[in-house]
């Protein structure tokens, strides 16, 4: 794997402050630089996750489906992702 690119090492300082939109952008750019690594991915998918969440603790359902439906595009078998997709499912 070797070293995390600058918005890699960005990325993961936003993400251990919580603020899961900023580390997704850094994913996101380091993604884009070429780096399309399992490890960037689960990055992404955790970081939307976590931003889906707040959403669902704020009450935008439909913002939190279209987060959890955009995890299941990158990861179908995300079992987190679709049980909280149907759950708002059934809320809206």
């Amino acid at each position: 794997a070797g070293t995390l690119s600058q918005e890699e090492t960005m990325g993961d300082f936003y993400f251990e402050t919580r603020n899961y939109e900023a580390a997704l952008k850094q994913f996101e750019a380091a993604q884009k630089a070429g780096n399309d690594s399992r490890r960037l991915q689960k990055k992404i998918i955790v970081s939307k996750y976590n931003i889906g969440m707040g959403f669902i603790r704020r009450r935008q359902y439909p913002a939190a489906l279209q987060v959890m439906n955009e995890i299941l595009v990158i990861d179908p078998r995300n079992e987190h992702a679709f049980k909280k997709a149907k759950k708002l499912k059934k809320v809206m």
